[in-house]
């Protein structure tokens, strides 16, 4: 076995805080995941005209102002927000289409009973 000196304590620390932040990194991006706006479903309860109320959680709410701002603000905000959320901007988009169209299917139905 070829002796090995071991690594001096200053050459050490570097890699312990390599090695915290990947871990804290993938922690970080786990919870992203989790917390992502495609993932997490939106409950509803059943408001006063029938239609279902969406509950968003705080970030849901965020992306939907972003996206009433238009393309190019829902673009900006993803950007802006990347780090932090790990939002893909096209599933977002994806999210928030499907969110437009639960929506808009449930004013139509809601008109259609209307005398």
């Amino acid at each position: 076995m070829p002796n090995r000196r071991p690594l001096p304590r200053p050459a050490l620390a570097p890699l312990a805080i390599g090695l915290l932040l990947a871990t804290a990194g993938a922690a970080a991006r786990a919870e992203a995941v989790e917390a992502s706006p495609t993932l997490l479903a939106a409950t509803a309860d059943r408001s006063a005209s029938g239609c279902p109320a969406l509950r968003l959680n705080h970030l849901q709410r965020r992306v939907l102002v972003a996206a009433d701002r238009g393309e190019d603000g829902l673009r900006r905000y993803v950007q802006r927000t990347r780090m932090i959320h790990q939002l893909d901007l096209a599933e977002t988009d994806r999210w928030v289409q499907q969110v437009r169209a639960r929506n808009a299917d449930c004013r139509v139905a809601i008109t259609a009973l209307a005398p």
